[in-house]
Order: C-alpha cells, then structure tokens, then sequence
C-alpha cells in the first residue's frame, strides 16, 4: 500500500486506517455494547459521575448499540480513528472504541471492575506504507503482534472484544490475565471472547489526525474536536468504601472509577506498546 504523492498527507493518512481497519467480533452479551460518543460527552460530568448504577432496570444508554448485519451502529458513531504521523515513513493508525458500561471480570463468584465508560483500542503500525505490527488493548496493558501473524479478514485484523471487559485479543476463547504481562488459555481472572456479533467501525466513526507537537487534534470530515479534548472521566467516580453498594473482595472493587479518553492513551509512543513497567514483547505467532 504505497503512498500516493499526488494527494494531501491527510487523506492519505486517512486512506490507511480506513483501508486496514480493524474488524470487531463482540462476545454476545446484552449489556456493555459499543455506544456513542458524543452523547456521553453532552453528559459529562453531570448525570454520569453522580449516577447509581445499581439501579434497577437499568438505562438503556449503558446497554449500548447492537451492530446491524452490516456491521454497524445504527446512527451512534462508536469509535474513532486517529492518525500519528511520525515522519520519516512511520505512521501510526488507533482505533479507539467507546462503550457505555464496562461489566468487570467474575472472580470466585464475585463481579469486580464495574463502572461506566470505557475506551479499548487497536493501533496498527506502518512503515512506507506497509503495516508492521498491531496493539491489541487490554484492562490496563496489552498484547502486540506482526501485522502478518494477525487473523484476517481480507487484509483487515480481527479484533475479539472480551465478554463485558471489552479488552482486545487477536483470538477467540480464554483469556487469563492474573499476571500483568501474561496471558494464559485459562485461570483465575479470565475473559472470554468468541465470535458473536460483528462490529465494523469504519461504518460509524469519527476520524482525526493528532499533532504531537502540541497533543492537539485535526477533525476529519467535519468530525467533533470536542470529545478528543475533554480531559475528565468518561464515566462514574468510584464508590467510597464506606457506600452500601460498595463491594470489597480481596482489595478488589465491585465498582471502580470510570476512564479517561483517546488523549491519555499514549498516541505518541515511541514502541508499539504505551510505555510501562512490562516489557514489550512484538510475538510473531498468536497466543491467548
């Protein structure tokens, strides 16, 4: 996928994260599914950090949108695509994806990690044009792999968003994730993913290129600036300990607080994992 020098950087910056977006298979639940973006701005922070979200029924805006047989989202714009370009020929490509409830993991017969909002992503790395490696986000590190090791549809990735979590893996099944950094077939805190409910994002989103020089973003097609510049949570303020609807199961929260948006997501990072305290490991075959 060579660059095309008759046209604008910034539609060729776009040409690539459209031309290789990630496809999203959704566990089927019924509950944390994609949602839109720019109503949850609209709602931040009233309504969203004082909600109690134990209340019962629960609102149909933390359930989220059910893809259509396309794919996608009906008219709720889901995700967002953001460019980095980083010269030299490296150009990096997120695919962030925004629900309106995260379910936590069930550990032991306890549920942990509930809260409101949550953004997962993908990232794909070129060079010259070609894509070299992908990110698949997930909880709070993640797993990257050779763009040739990935599964495929065409030549677009395939992303298994897990049951509730959200988190992204490059396969179906399993998913333990005890150990920051390492992820085994099955264990104590696991997430699940299969083959569900196809989610394309590329039919429902919102596209950018980010300027690292200043963290600012460019919208594309008339695409909103304001939801890339808000700053607080996306979601709920965790319970105090001292709330009756607060839970604790070995330091554990029943209910945490809600996350933070694509700018704290390290769109300028120097390798293809964000910067922490695991190594990052670029696999070449694909593991759970």
């Amino acid at each position: 996928m060579p660059i095309d020098a008759e046209k604008p950087m910034r539609e060729v910056l776009i040409m690539f994260a459209i031309t290789l977006l990630v496809l999203c298979w959704h566990y089927g639940f019924v509950v944390a599914r994609p949602s839109e973006i720019a109503r949850r701005v609209d709602g931040v922070p009233n309504y969203v950090i004082d909600y109690d979200i134990t209340k019962s029924p629960a609102p149909k805006w933390l359930e989220g949108v059910v893809p259509d047989s396309s794919g996608k989202t009906g008219s709720a714009v889901s995700s967002a695509i953001i460019v980095n370009d980083h010269g030299s020929g490296a150009i990096d490509a997120f695919y962030m994806y925004f629900y309106a409830y995260n379910q936590g993991n069930t550990v032991l017969g306890q549920e942990l990690g509930d809260h409101i909002g949550d953004w997962e992503h993908n990232m794909i790395r070129f060079k010259d044009g070609v894509p070299q490696h992908v990110w698949y986000s997930q909880h709070s590190g993640g797993q990257a792999f050779t763009y040739r090791a990935t599964e495929k549809v065409g030549k677009r990735p395939v992303s298994y968003s897990a049951k509730g979590s959200h988190a992204n893996y490059a396969i179906g099944g399993k998913h333990d994730h005890t150990i920051p950094g390492l992820n085994l077939p099955d264990g104590l805190i696991v997430d699940h993913t299969s083959k569900g409910v196809s989610w394309d994002p590329t039919l429902s989103s919102y596209y950018y290129n980010f300027k690292p020089s200043d963290g600012s973003f460019e919208g594309i097609n008339n695409s909103p600036v304001a939801p890339m510049n808000f700053k607080g949570k996306w979601g709920d303020a965790q319970y105090k300990d001292d709330d009756k609807r607060q839970k604790e199961f070995f330091g554990f929260k029943k209910f945490v607080g809600g996350p933070t948006g694509p700018g704290d997501k390290q769109l300028n990072r120097t390798k293809v994992c964000p910067e922490s305290d695991v190594p990052c490991v670029l696999r070449d075959k694909l593991v759970p």
